[in-house]
């Protein structure tokens, strides 16, 4: 028959409690008689522990294998005792019976919501409330394993045993919880935001803990993938997990300087889409497109372009532990980072073949930014201290607004950069005279 550890469990409670024994033993043998294997079998073990759950609540979070008991046990007996020992509801949880979990939780509720004039038996423990049941430790356990950690791990519907969980725990799950901590590192992503659905509430000190392992993590090939695990949904989980996590950063002291970082280095967009309103703050988000530029990120820069123009002009140091000042989107863009040395090398400019590289694609878009929004005092000593080549810079003046500039300021323009430290920036079509 179908959940034997917990119809054996709840056999062993009649035994230990001499007034319901013949009861319980009864009911278990007409079952056995009377039921055949398969389906039906499965039902007839779900309506008996349904029915001993609602005769005696407190009986799910009872020990039913106490020490006392199994010494009157022989030998071969105390081996069978340690496959089904501790309590019904541990065990229910381990098998992912969820629908058995969610009876346990609710007789329970109410028992603690009104307590019964009558005296309970088994009794409810003194001083106790329901969160304190479902946080216990499985009396049978080695490792102090939870009735969360029980069901994140059961074979059968570990995410719907958990959800049940959960609904007790909500925003009171301590933040130090094992079974979300598997479920971050095994890339259970379901389960991870089932946790979060709940209100499992993470300070900057555990966002920043868990938020570090997830991005580690996507470096890790997936093994063992399986699609009948309702934890875990496809192969992207890893992703996913960190999706589930930045989308609860709210707060400045979440969302730091390090988190935008890896997300741009690890080039996930579709995070940065999933971030919440407010954040980063306004420090960080002038960093944005220098960072971008540095880890030759195409498709950040073009989001922080238009974003954010004023960065175009602006100066910052990225990375934050380079011995280099500031400088510069486009600077970034001409010189390579050496994380090791922590310094930046000179790039060679770019040639006819690298039109289609990253950083041929990302200069386009800067240059292109700057000419359309930047005047031309600054726009030529921006690309002079970003040692960028002036080649193919054209200015067509076919297509110059005389209604909006004086003819004599543009002219004097021209010849004043032409002079100024003899950069020799401009050159001239020869049809001009």
């Amino acid at each position: 028959m179908e959940n034997k550890a917990l119809r054996r469990a709840l056999a062993d409670a009649g035994k230990s409690l001499p007034q319901k024994e013949g009861m319980v033993e009864q009911t278990l043998t007409e079952v056995e008689d009377g039921v055949g294997e398969g389906e039906r079998s499965g039902d007839a073990a779900t309506a008996i522990a349904r029915w001993i759950v609602d005769e005696w609540p407190m009986l799910a979070f009872a020990n039913l294998n106490s020490e006392k008991h199994a010494a009157e046990h022989t030998v071969q007996e105390q081996a069978q005792d340690r496959a089904r020992s501790g309590t019904p509801f541990h065990r229910a949880a381990e098998t992912g019976n969820y629908e058995i979990i969610e009876v346990m939780l609710n007789n329970a509720r109410a028992i603690y919501d009104h307590p019964p004039a009558l005296q309970l038996d088994p009794p409810r423990p003194e001083g106790t409330t329901l969160l304190d049941l479902v946080l216990s430790e499985d009396p049978e356990s080695n490792s102090g394993e939870t009735a969360l950690i029980l069901a994140l791990r059961a074979s059968n519907t570990p995410l719907e045993t958990l959800d049940k969980l959960l609904c007790v725990t909500s925003t009171k799950t301590p933040l130090d919880d094992f079974a979300f901590l598997e479920a971050v590192n095994q890339g259970f992503d379901r389960a991870v935001e089932t946790y979060l659905v709940h209100g499992l509430q993470l300070d900057a000190k555990a966002f920043n803990k868990y938020i570090t392992m997830a991005f580690e993590n996507l470096d890790i090939p997936l093994k063992n993938w399986s699609s009948g695990r309702s934890v875990r949904s496809t192969r992207f989980c890893w992703l996913n997990v960190v999706k589930s996590l930045i989308s609860r950063a709210a707060t400045p002291d979440m969302f730091t300087e390090k988190v935008v970082e890896d997300i741009i280095q690890k080039n996930l967009l579709s995070v940065w889409n999933v971030k919440c309103p407010g954040v980063p703050d306004d420090k960080i988000i002038s960093l944005l497109l220098h960072m971008a530029v540095l880890y030759e990120r195409h498709d950040f820069v073009e989001r922080f372009v238009e974003a954010y123009p004023r960065s175009l002009k602006a100066q910052e140091k990225v990375p934050k532990d380079s011995n280099q000042n500031e400088k510069y989107p486009l600077w970034y863009n001409n010189h390579k980072w050496d994380p090791d040395a922590k310094t930046f090398d000179l790039r060679p400019p770019l040639a006819d073949g690298d039109r289609g590289s990253e950083r041929a694609k990302i200069r386009i878009v800067i240059v292109t930014k700057m000419i359309h929004l930047l005047g031309i005092d600054l726009l030529p000593d921006i690309l002079h201290q970003s040692h960028e080549p002036f080649d193919d810079l054209c200015f067509d003046m076919s297509r110059f607004n005389a209604s909006a500039f004086v003819v004599s300021d543009f002219i004097g323009s021209l010849i004043h950069q032409d002079k100024i430290e003899r950069r020799q920036m401009l050159k001239y079509e020869n049809t001009l005279k």
